[in-house]
């Protein structure tokens, strides 16, 4: 029997888990939900790397551990918080040759790298600008000719964090109210409803018409947005297939709207919800996605486990003692220099506070008693005596001499 482990929030939904549960029964499959936050990863230098999640029964009263090697297929749903987590996750079980859905493990997060990646392929999608900084974003609006405009987050789902602003100084108003850390800005096409079609793997399950409720220009179902089904024209269906390459996803929803008689795509959603789809169209969209899961596994032929050889290098305890003695050398210079430097700019300062020594050119004749000289019946006066040094002495003598 396939063990298959769906990861996101569709554990927390009951709806969600029926139709899992189901689906699996049906196919001869053992399923399991797990929350991203339930994963455990250790990194061993002996072991190597194991990837488990740990979950508390409340039967036994304590936590079980189990081993994501001992699944056959890892599929990747809804999930926001723990992405970057779970493309590590999908990482780890592709290296242990297990089906990872989507394959396509990348950096996707945001609305503006899908509005690039579709430039890329040649798809349409409405004019597009984005601003990080709300003073930028008020630049943006006021080169902005035409309104109303579509302002919402860079990232987000289920339509939450989007607005509509019909004029400039509206547009204003709604960035000077929010804490924002990156917006998208967006043409508005004034349309009463969109497209979502459901792409697994190389098949559309259908086209679903999404109408907004009265008093909101959002359609999704989430928000209150009533649903019909639409008919899957060859070219709708070409251009969804044609979106999910583009994106490089198996399972994805494909947002489409006309203006003017032609189509534009807006978002491609990674981790689509499937509940107004599958009352819709009454069908259960989880067997849908085990069947390709099942059959991408058959293709792959994955049935041995395969675990790569990491590169392994060798010391020996010569070599180990070499580079404790370097590290050792290190510590030593580290403690030295400091100390050192203290000595060094201490002595420094001394010599900043001592007071320069300016020779100065004493002008002083030899010793001299004012009082034994006479000139007529006065005495000399205004010499004074100064006491100098034998050296000194002798160098004014030299300077006499040679003068």
């Amino acid at each position: 029997m396939l063990k298959i482990a769906v990861i996101g929030v569709d554990a927390s939904y009951p709806w969600y888990r029926k139709e899992w549960k189901k689906a699996a029964k049906k196919l001869g499959v053992k399923v399991s939900l797990i929350y991203m936050h339930d994963v455990v990863l250790k990194i061993d230098q002996k072991k190597g790397v194991r990837a488990q999640y740990w979950v508390y029964d409340k039967k036994q009263k304590k936590v079980i551990v189990r081993d994501f090697k001992d699944f056959d297929i890892l599929i990747r749903r809804w999930i926001s918080k723990y992405y970057i987590q779970s493309l590590v996750l999908g990482w780890y079980m592709k290296r242990l040759g297990k089906v990872v859905l989507n394959s396509k493990l990348e950096m996707i997060l945001d609305k503006v790298s899908q509005a690039i990646r579709l430039y890329e392929a040649g798809l349409p999608h409405p004019l597009t600008w984005q601003a990080l900084r709300p003073r930028n974003a008020k630049k943006l609006l006021s080169q902005i000719e035409n309104f109303p405009v579509i302002i919402k987050p860079i990232s987000g789902t289920m339509g939450q964090g989007v607005f509509k602003a019909k004029s400039r100084s509206g547009a204003f108003k709604l960035i000077g109210k929010k804490d924002i850390h990156g917006l998208l800005i967006q043409r508005d096409l004034d349309i009463k409803y969109d497209l979502r079609i459901f792409v697994v793997g190389n098949k559309c399950l259908g086209a679903m018409k999404r109408m907004a409720p009265e008093g909101d220009f959002r359609s999704n179902v989430a928000v209150g947005g009533t649903t019909e089904k639409y008919e899957l024209t060859p070219g709708l269906k070409n251009l969804a297939l044609r979106a999910a390459k583009a994106m490089g996803y198996e399972i994805c929803g494909v947002d489409v709207m006309f203006r003017n008689k032609k189509p534009y795509i807006l978002e491609v959603n990674r981790t689509p919800q499937f509940r107004g789809f599958s009352k819709t169209f009454k069908i259960n969209v989880t067997e849908e996605i085990l069947k390709f899961a099942i059959s991408r596994h058959k293709r792959n032929g994955l049935t041995k486990i395969f675990t790569p050889k990491r590169k392994e290098v060798k010391f020996e305890k010569k070599e180990f003692n070499n580079i404790a003695k370097e590290a050792e050398t290190i510590e030593r210079k580290e403690k030295i220099e400091p100390e050192f430097t203290k000595k060094v700019i201490s002595e420094a300062k001394i010599q900043e506070k001592k007071p320069e020594f300016k020779k100065k050119i004493i002008a002083t004749p030899l010793k001299v008693n004012p009082k034994k000289i006479k000139i007529g019946n006065k005495k000399l006066t205004g010499f004074k005596e100064h006491k100098i040094s034998s050296k000194k002495s002798n160098e004014l003598k030299k300077d006499n001499l040679s003068k």
